[in-house]
């Protein structure tokens, strides 16, 4: 059984060995999720261009940019109010459909780091008996981390409705909101942080209930700031990694238009100093997208993103599972100095 590190980078290296070991298993059903979902809303977004057409998405940018009458066409603009409801509800069906693929990947990885065999047929009998009640453990995150302040939006949304065409106390609506907003901010963040392993540990006990999410609240007695820097570190060198790999990636897709890059390549031969500075600023001088049959640029890039978005969802799964493992090893031996 793999036995977790102290040191996030020795830790960082466990989850990546890990993740490769069984990179099919993992990987899979969370990418079926990601792209399912993505082409979905690719469909979605050309249908309601398709229904409410061009100059409606032309009006909403205008209406952006001159953010004063934003309030009132949101208000008043029945288009806007069904667009929103609508995107809400596909939100949340895709928030509820995520559930169970979340449930999936932890299992999975709870079997491997106890050297179980993976056996589907049994994990889609144990997804089906625990989905619903997983339910349970959701609610005591939201309860926990987001009601309080849910409740204070729904407060301040009536209020806001009631009160922004009044100009006399319209400054005390502002003022209030801005105290709201830092409150929230601080209050979300100190209890989102203290959360992120309940649903971790449920799966990992296979134990939904109340007393599990508490435990799972006490493992992260007196280190925030230590599992703050540790989702900080892991994000930013992710977001780094997959950053430079997707501009490669694009770059590789510019390719496709021979033609235009063999102009490409001349032009370049063209310029007198071989300085890199300048030629990578002659290239991003280009509308390179341009270049680029849209259609396979598009369905290039859906999988692409697909992709990225599952290795980092198995990744950073896998590292706070082994963090919140090492947690648990430290908690249940206070006086650890390795």
């Amino acid at each position: 059984m793999l036995v977790p590190k102290k040191d996030f980078f020795d830790r960082f290296e466990q989850s990546f060995q890990f993740s490769v070991k069984s990179f099919k298993a993992l990987f899979l059903p969370i990418f079926i999720y990601f792209f399912s979902f993505s082409l979905f809303f690719s469909i979605l977004t050309f249908m309601f261009i398709i229904f409410l057409g061009d100059q409606f998405f032309l009006d909403l940018k205008l209406w952006i940019i001159a953010w004063n009458s934003i309030l009132s066409e949101l208000l008043f603009n029945h288009k806007i109010v069904y667009l929103f409801f609508i995107f809400m509800i596909i939100w949340f069906v895709t928030l509820i459909l995520y559930i169970p693929f979340k449930l999936w990947l932890i299992r999975t990885i709870v079997q491997i780091y106890n050297n179980r065999e993976i056996i589907i047929i049994d994990n889609i009998i144990w997804w089906f008996n625990r989905v619903i009640e997983s339910f349970k453990t959701y609610w005591y995150m939201f309860k926990y981390a987001y009601l309080l302040p849910s409740l204070f939006f729904i407060i301040f949304w009536i209020l806001f409705i009631l009160l922004w065409n009044n100009e006399s106390i319209a400054w005390i609506f502002w003022f209030l909101l801005f105290l709201f907003s830092v409150f929230t901010f601080l209050y979300v963040a100190y209890k989102g942080l203290k959360i992120v392993f309940a649903i971790i540990s449920a799966v990992s006990e296979d134990d939904f209930t109340n007393q599990n999410f508490i435990n799972s609240i006490k493992v992260t007695d007196w280190k925030w700031w230590r599992i703050l820097w540790n989702v900080i570190l892991a994000s930013f060198i992710l977001y780094i990694v997959f950053s430079l790999i997707t501009w490669l990636f694009n770059s590789v897709l510019y390719l496709f238009n021979f033609n235009t890059w063999s102009n490409l390549a001349s032009d370049i031969l063209q310029i007198e100093s071989w300085d890199l500075w300048i030629i990578n600023n002659y290239i991003n001088s280009l509308d390179l997208k341009e270049l680029v049959n849209p259609n396979i640029h598009w369905f290039f890039m859906s999988i692409f993103n697909s992709i990225t978005k599952s290795i980092t969802e198995v990744f950073m799964t896998v590292f706070m599972f082994i963090f919140f493992k090492r947690l648990q090893y430290e908690s249940e031996k206070p006086n650890l100095n390795k």
